[in-house]
């Protein structure tokens, strides 16, 4: 990883991904999964869980306050200033909504655009 890079996930935190965007997708391919990070070890005995890998790549991590309000604010900001900042968003990965313990104590979380 380079200077200033961190991985999106770490054991402990879960996370939100949506697929779809409602400006290109079709309502019924849209999708929101719930996520949560497990070690190599994990063994999943529930076939009601489906286990996937994300795959990997640069995110504009966004970090907002923990409320309903902050979270729609953040859905309808990100985009505009992924172009302010000169970033293109890669529609071929989910964008992440972050949810770690640490932040969720101070009233913060993460949406994570992947670029």
């Amino acid at each position: 990883m380079g200077q200033g890079q961190r991985p999106v996930h770490r054991l402990g935190s879960h996370s939100g991904n949506f697929t779809g965007s409602s400006q290109t997708t079709p309502p019924e391919r849209c999708h929101y999964d719930v996520c949560i990070l497990v070690s190599d070890d994990y063994f999943q005995m529930d076939t009601a869980v489906t286990e996937l890998s994300l795959p990997g790549g640069k995110y504009a991590v966004f970090s907002i306050p923990h409320t309903a309000e902050a979270v729609q604010k953040a859905w309808n900001d990100i985009f505009p200033q992924l172009a302010v900042d000169g970033l293109t968003l890669d529609p071929s990965r989910p964008i992440l909504e972050r949810y770690v313990p640490a932040m969720l104590q101070k009233h913060l979380c993460e949406i994570c655009a992947p670029v």
